[in-house]
């Protein structure tokens, strides 16, 4: 092999047509090359046999059209050889010369980098890789590149200052690169949500200086809104958790991205007890289905992450605002609520609270002992917080160290006080 005999104790095969050695002149980690010769009873093979290691491509990174730094991943792809002198390479991508070749790191021979020139054709696109290593070139690769492909990182839902009456901020982010053409230009550009194509050429896009190559902004309201002009005709019901992509005038498609929007309160109708009861939820994005017709992981909790709502239901022909639930039964007074669609919590931008039911008086009992006045008040909803509780007696609100609570449950009050007072020349107290 390569001019050196190699010892009989080596093989670990020998018969009529195959023969399989071990030796260490080939690593299989550079790219290199190796000439056998068989010789039995000094009689030789009139023909040698080359057996070459080539390089391999696996991927390769996109660039802008201005050029720059490209970075190929596979194997044997050494910009120096086994024996630690410089390799010689040559990389062309389509016919443009990639340029300074080197490891990215000297002892990983799985990756190479190479400076791309500039392309000003839109169309240059599924452009063939070739890598030559000491004249060897790579194993054919189903591997292209294209510039500027579009690609996407990462999104945000974003909305403030939301109300029934301003939808504005309501926005879907998209960050990512090359959104543009080859002259930085995006509004030539498209995305497609949930099966619809929207062109950016829209003014929706096109006034806002914040939308370029790496930004995409949405503003969601506006564009799936049945009274927009601008609209063509988008139907709010596929305003639903989905998949994302751009596409570039030639038809470079990104990347797809799966959007999860999150949950907006904007208004609880309905009160409950410790009992529970049923409670109305307005808002937007209550999506049971995402837009596959998968069923979204849907849950309501409150402020303690405990789920607090079971059967709920979507009113029918609703575009996903309103939810009506059956609210467990509760221990506390105070209850917020929160909704978890597919990971994304809801905030809830008008504080709103569920309403507990007031509190009833229906009798009370009152007796003296020495100067401190102990009365019983029977009703309904007091709760079990104790510093919550506010007693008026006539049109005098009690303070804080003007009673003390010994007992208190959803239907009882148990209170001291030192306050005088003559129950029947008053009204019953009040909570």
């Amino acid at each position: 092999m390569n001019s050196t005999i190699q010892d009989q104790s080596s093989f670990f095969e020998n018969n009529n047509n195959i023969i399989i050695f071990n030796t260490s002149q080939i690593n299989d980690n550079f790219t290199n090359q190796f000439q056998f010769e068989i010789s039995i009873a000094n009689i030789s093979n009139s023909n040698y046999f080359i057996f070459q290691n080539r390089p391999t491509i696996e991927s390769i990174n996109t660039i802008p059209y201005k050029g720059g730094e490209v970075t190929i991943s596979g194997k044997r792809l050494n910009s120096k050889r086994f024996d630690n002198s410089s390799s010689e390479i040559e990389i062309k991508i389509g016919d443009y010369i990639c340029s300074s070749p080197s490891n990215i790191n000297n002892d990983d021979n799985t990756s190479i980098k190479c400076y791309l020139p500039s392309s000003s054709n839109d169309n240059d696109e599924n452009l063939e890789i070739s890598i030559k290593i000491d004249s060897i070139e790579n194993y054919p690769s189903p591997i292209k590149f294209t510039f500027n492909n579009p690609s996407i990182s990462r999104y945000q839902h974003e909305y403030t200052n939301i109300d029934s009456n301003n939808n504005n901020d309501d926005r879907l982010i998209i960050f990512g690169d090359n959104f543009d053409n080859s002259k930085g230009i995006i509004d030539k550009s498209s995305f497609t949500f949930n099966g619809i194509t929207i062109q950016l050429n829209n003014t929706l896009f096109t006034n806002n200086n914040n939308n370029n190559k790496t930004t995409l902004i949405i503003p969601l309201f506006q564009l799936f809104n049945n009274n927009n002009i601008n609209n063509n005709n988008i139907d709010l019901s596929k305003l639903k958790n989905g998949d994302l992509t751009i596409h570039t005038p030639t038809n470079k498609i990104s990347n797809s991205i799966s959007i999860k929007l999150k949950p907006i309160i904007q208004q609880i109708k309905g009160s409950i007890n410790k009992n529970g009861g049923i409670i109305t939820i307005i808002g937007k994005y209550f999506n049971l289905k995402r837009f596959n017709n998968d069923n979204t992981q849907f849950n309501i909790i409150n402020q303690h992450n405990i789920p607090i709502c079971n059967d709920y239901k979507q009113q029918i022909e609703d575009n996903n605002t309103i939810r009506i639930c059956n609210h467990s039964p509760t221990k506390s007074i105070i209850n917020n609520l929160f909704i978890i669609i597919d990971d994304q919590q809801s905030i809830n931008i008008n504080n709103n609270i569920i309403e507990f039911q007031k509190p009833i008086i229906q009798s009370i009992q009152s007796q003296q002992d020495s100067s401190i006045s102990i009365l019983n008040i029977y009703g309904y909803n007091f709760g079990i917080e104790t510093s919550l509780i506010q007693i008026q007696i006539g049109d005098i609100i009690l303070q804080n160290d003007e009673f003390s609570i010994n007992e208190i449950s959803f239907e009882n009050i148990q209170l001291s006080t030192s306050f005088e007072f003559e129950i029947h020349h008053y009204p019953s107290p009040l909570l």
